[in-house]
């Protein structure tokens, strides 16, 4: 709890110090806006996206559409360094800028980015999920056109600055993403594009897999699985004595090797402890580039909502997704040839959501976890090893 405390709390008192400086600030933020000319020859826009790698993945087919609309375009993503890997080689945008890069970490870091936004020039800025913090940059960059998204909450602060963009938009709950981002595209007459998300990996990239995989055994006509034990939100997380359940009738009744994949080592150093095998690997810690070329060469993923499991879909890789608590009717890939949902009764209320997701678990959502069994998720599975 001391410790808990003890990080919280320079974050909040920077959070209070920024909030105060931009609201100082805000008139002269505004009217530099104001007056501000567009350059003509290469418009400059920058896209706020700060959540996490799902939200990033499925960013993509907006970041698509803005590029091919106009080929001018320069395209800024501001992002967190977590994020960043997902859009390496992207031929869509040209830059990317970490907000908590080590520059830009503390109060002056903040301070410091701030500045840096300003100075950009930027002709628009999209800040496409809600947050306040997303508001306050989206006035630092004092671009003549300001897109804010609004969601189901908003602070007074946040509900001012979302007022001084030139734009507003809501995210609703329920709302498919690719919908609400493409409603974003039409605020600049762009044709909506495919429903795809992409994550480009190099030739390199693939071949350092394929060399990670053989030095384990996994030969390129083995048949494998990837386990992500982990959610970037803890609130969505199976319980990890259910995952080795999956894992034991992959490797009994299936033959088939299983990688057990978490940013926390520690996550899978313990799964592969209490199921030692010769056929149960250790894939954590990974860096998000590497596994993301496991995973393309995976027969299939086992996850709950998380990065790798739109890692996969976006990279045509079979998926069984946990749902649990999680609106299956906003970012969850849909169902398909290559989707597989576990779902909990429809009793079971969603109670997570995009832009609006508790942290902490509640009753409610240990109720929809605990409703997808070991046994939905076989049989999920079965609809594509069967095949």
């Amino acid at each position: 709890m001391l410790s808990s405390l003890s990080t919280e709390l320079p974050h909040m008192f920077t959070e209070l110090i920024i909030n105060g400086f931009t609201l100082i600030a805000l008139p002269f933020l505004y009217g530099t806006a104001l007056f501000r000319r567009a350059p003509e020859k290469r418009p400059k826009i920058v896209v706020i996206q700060l959540g996490g790698i799902a939200d990033m993945v499925c960013t993509t087919p907006l970041l698509r559409t803005i590029s091919t609309h106009d080929s001018r375009v320069h395209i800024t993503v501001l992002c967190r360094e977590s994020t960043m890997d997902v859009l390496k080689g992207n031929p869509c945008i040209d830059e990317t800028v970490a907000v908590d890069a080590p520059e830009y970490r503390g109060l002056l870091g903040q301070i410091r980015l701030l500045l840096a936004l300003k100075r950009s020039r930027f002709t628009v800025s999209l800040a496409v999920l809600p947050g306040t913090f997303n508001a306050v940059l989206g006035m630092w960059t004092c671009a003549p056109v300001r897109v804010h998204t609004r969601g189901a909450h908003m602070s007074p602060f946040g509900y001012l600055l979302h007022v001084l963009h030139t734009d507003r938009v809501s995210y609703k709950r329920h709302t498919r993403t690719y919908v609400h981002y493409m409603n974003i595209a039409e605020l600049f007459s762009a044709p909506p594009s495919n429903y795809r998300h992409e994550i480009y990996l190099s030739d390199a990239e693939r071949e350092a897999a394929d060399v990670w995989l053989r030095q384990r055994g996994i030969r390129n006509d083995t048949p494998f699985a990837i386990l992500a034990l982990s959610a970037e939100n803890p609130a969505v997380e199976w319980p990890l004595d259910r995952f080795l359940a999956v894992a034991s009738h992959l490797l009994d009744e299936r033959r088939m090797p299983v990688l057990f994949t978490s940013p926390d080592p520690a996550v899978t150093r313990r799964a592969t402890t209490q199921l030692p095998s010769i056929r149960s690997l250790d894939a954590g810690g990974l860096p998000l580039r590497m596994l993301a070329a496991i995973i393309e060469r995976a027969t299939l993923l086992i996850s709950v909502d998380s990065g790798p499991l739109y890692i996969a879909y976006a990279l045509g890789t079979p998926i069984v997704d946990i749902i649990g608590p999680v609106d299956p009717e906003e970012q969850t890939p849909p169902k398909g040839l290559r989707v597989e949902l576990v779902l909990p009764a429809t009793s079971v209320a969603p109670s997570v959501f995009v832009g609006d997701a508790p942290r902490q678990p509640t009753e409610d959502q240990r109720k929809a976890v605990d409703a997808c069994s070991v046994d939905m998720v076989v049989r999920a599975m079965g609809k594509f090893l069967d095949r």
